[in-house]
């Protein structure tokens, strides 16, 4: 059995994590309205999923208002290293129910950003791999699968906050078992669609889920 789980808003609280990032800003004189402004223009997107980069949103600021960001850069950086503490109550409980090698947690972003705030979330000795990618993860999904690190026939479970990739998964992927983590406390509440095979708002949930489909 392979545990395919997302990072943001499943096993980290994103969003309380980036009403204290968007505070950092503020400190340094960047309100929230010139936050969304440029943090509009600094991200990516592969169909409707937004990537963020913190790096292409610090030198929009820097173009459009023309200040310094070498301590902001640090400050947020040293913010990230702190996201142990926004790591989800239920998240230890539930990975600690699986074997080591079989969770694998995939993350849509490849930045440096996302790289610390993984390292710091004290998930990595809980699980196989960690995987950040720039492409809808249905793609990371297949390539496990090719490389025999999903096994033929062998139960795969992807849980995520986003329909999006619950389709893209899917569809790539038929023969794995989608579970919608839809939390009270996560940023968006996308409607579950048919591609979407379980819905939990936790990860209580979801183990149970899990534990029903493996008897």
């Amino acid at each position: 059995m392979k545990i395919l789980v997302d990072f943001d808003d499943v096993l980290l609280n994103t969003n309380r994590f980036r009403k204290n990032y968007k505070k950092i800003y503020a400190a340094y004189g960047i309100d929230p309205e010139v936050f969304e402004q440029y943090y509009k223009k600094s991200v990516t997107y592969e169909k409707s999923i937004t990537v963020y980069d913190p790096e292409k949103h610090l030198k929009e600021i820097k173009r459009g208002e023309n200040i310094k960001i070498s301590k902001l850069r640090k400050s947020i950086y040293n913010f990230a290293e702190n996201s142990k503490k926004y790591v989800f109550k239920d998240v230890k409980k539930f990975l600690a129910k699986f074997k080591k090698d079989d969770i694998i947690i995939i993350t849509h972003s490849k930045s440096k950003f996302q790289k610390v705030k993984l390292k710091n979330s004290g998930l990595k000795k809980l699980v196989k791999k960690i995987i950040q990618t720039g492409k809808l993860k249905a793609y990371t999904v297949k390539k496990l699968a090719t490389q025999k690190i999903i096994k033929n026939g062998e139960a795969a479970y992807f849980l995520d906050d986003r329909v999006d990739q619950i389709n893209e998964v899917k569809k790539i992927n038929p023969s794995v078992i989608t579970v919608l983590i839809r939390r009270r406390e996560g940023r968006f509440q996308d409607k579950k669609t048919k591609f979407c095979d379980f819905e939990a708002k936790n990860l209580k949930e979801a183990y149970q889920i899990i534990k029903q489909k493996c008897q």
